[in-house]
């Protein structure tokens, strides 16, 4: 899982930032969670992954100043 959420999101963010170049605008959106800010006993790997992905978008928002980039986090949902 943590190679899909990582290694997956930064080789689409890449070829994304590719294609749209320095001159055109465009948004990344990248769906997160409450566990990549918050330690919880046997996530670890997930919720770190997630902590990248909210890294990568502020780096690339920060590199990109034509690119919107942004992690959110849509809130926390009780399931069994």
């Amino acid at each position: 899982m943590k190679e899909t959420n990582v290694r997956g999101t930064f080789l689409v963010t890449q070829g994304f930032l590719k294609l749209l170049g320095k001159e055109k605008k465009g948004a990344i959106i990248n769906l997160t969670t409450f566990g990549a800010h918050m330690p919880f006993p046997g996530l670890s790997s997930y919720s770190i992954s997630k902590l990248a992905l909210t890294q990568l978008q502020a780096f690339v928002a920060v590199e990109c100043p034509n690119v919107t980039a942004v992690a959110i986090h849509p809130g926390i949902i009780l399931t069994d």
